[in-house]
């Protein structure tokens, strides 16, 4: 996760309406906060949650069951309870993801990541038309 950080900053920076949801592993091992910690404070600003959270999963029935969830169904978990609807997920981890969902990844190498040629620019890409879809929706501006 922490390896591609600077290759996020150029996608992120045409896209400033964007927030950023934490689906990591990392999350749970540490805990939000102290993930969040190991971000740099351009990018720890744009963070507002993460997939896993001990109390919703406790009241979902799911603490003891959710590490054998697909990432998909972590996301989308994330997605219903919270009613987002304009997202994309980047992730190297495509297991359980439905073929009417694969518009909102950002599927990347497991080795390579971000890295990987052109990988960056989809992202970047990708960011700048789910910010203008968002906007077009609600009418609004980017948040700066």
């Amino acid at each position: 996760m922490f390896e591609w950080v600077p290759l996020l900053r150029p996608a992120l920076y045409e896209a400033l309406s964007i927030k950023i949801v934490l689906s990591t592993s990392w999350g749970r091992a540490l805990g939000h906060r102290q993930a969040l910690a190991w971000l740099p404070g351009w990018l720890q600003s744009r963070v507002v949650g993460g997939c896993w959270h001990r109390r919703y999963a406790a009241e979902d029935g799911w603490l003891h069951v959710w590490h054998t969830f697909s990432r998909y169904e972590q996301v989308r978990h994330y997605v219903i309870r919270r009613s987002v609807q304009d997202w994309l997920a980047l992730d190297n981890d495509d297991d359980g993801w439905p073929d009417d969902e694969r518009h909102r990844l950002v599927k990347t190498d497991d080795m390579k990541g971000l890295a990987e040629e052109g990988k960056a620019e989809e992202l970047r890409v990708r960011l700048v038309a789910l910010e203008a879809a968002y906007q077009a929706r609600t009418g609004r501006g980017p948040a700066g």
